[in-house]
């Protein structure tokens, strides 16, 4: 039996649970996410400050939801003119993936990015959206 819990739970897998920064991948960030259910669908946003929609790449393949990218450099040595003295923001790779719970359309995916952060919907199937069911006045069986 399908329980609520046990979607979010497909959703929220382990990748969700590990640190921040990944040490077996060199120069590589985990992206910040908040994972929430709404009637209708999953929706993952992402922290990517400095982040361009370019440099972001969304996938689905099977159930995984894999969403990785790269924020890049501004600086530039081409300046003659000027010079870093210290360089604390972190420049590198990210990537995140995602098992979606059954119950998820892997056709009505969308994402955008605004203002630093990635908003990833995912549709629920509309056979398990919540709905109302009519109950009908019928006339009592006479004893």
């Amino acid at each position: 039996m399908l329980t609520l819990w046990n979607a979010m739970n497909d959703l929220m897998n382990d990748e969700l649970y590990r640190p921040v920064f990944r040490h077996d991948v060199p120069n590589e960030v985990r992206a910040a996410v908040d994972i929430k259910e709404t009637d209708n669908a999953y929706v993952i946003a992402a922290d990517m400050p400095g982040v361009k929609a370019n440099d972001v790449d969304v996938n689905l393949d099977g159930r995984v939801l894999t969403v990785k990218g790269e924020r890049k450099t501004e600086s530039s040595n081409k300046d003659e003119h000027s010079k870093y003295h210290r360089v604390e923001r972190c420049y590198s790779s990210f990537r995140r993936s995602f098992t979606l719970p059954d119950t998820a359309d892997p056709t009505s995916i969308e994402a955008a990015l605004s203002d630093g952060v990635l908003t990833v919907t995912v549709a629920k199937k509309p056979d398990v959206t919540p709905r109302k069911i009519e109950v009908k006045d019928s006339p009592t069986l006479a004893s």
